[in-house]
């Protein structure tokens, strides 16, 4: 996701050598939101699948999630099995 304003673009080859930029403007509504999932508990060893509400977003990644947990980058499901609080 790329937040409004104006940028530089660059093209490079395959020998890594970049074009001379060009400024370009993205103009939107702004940085994606996000729906409040509420909050969240579950059971070590026991199943997750807690899908997001995000406008506006074309990936998904998230940090510090429990061990045994991921995010799916498309669909933004964090889903898994935690082994850990």
């Amino acid at each position: 996701m790329v937040l409004p304003g104006y940028y530089m673009l660059f093209a490079m080859n395959a020998d890594g050598v970049p074009s001379i930029s060009r400024s370009i403007q993205i103009t939107g509504t702004g940085a994606p939101r996000i729906t409040h999932p509420g909050d969240q508990s579950g059971v070590i060893n026991a199943g997750v699948n807690l899908p997001l509400a995000v406008s506006a977003a074309t990936s998904y990644a998230a940090t510090n999630l429990p061990t045994g947990l991921a995010i799916n980058a498309t669909t933004g499901t964090i889903s898994g099995i935690p082994t850990q609080p």
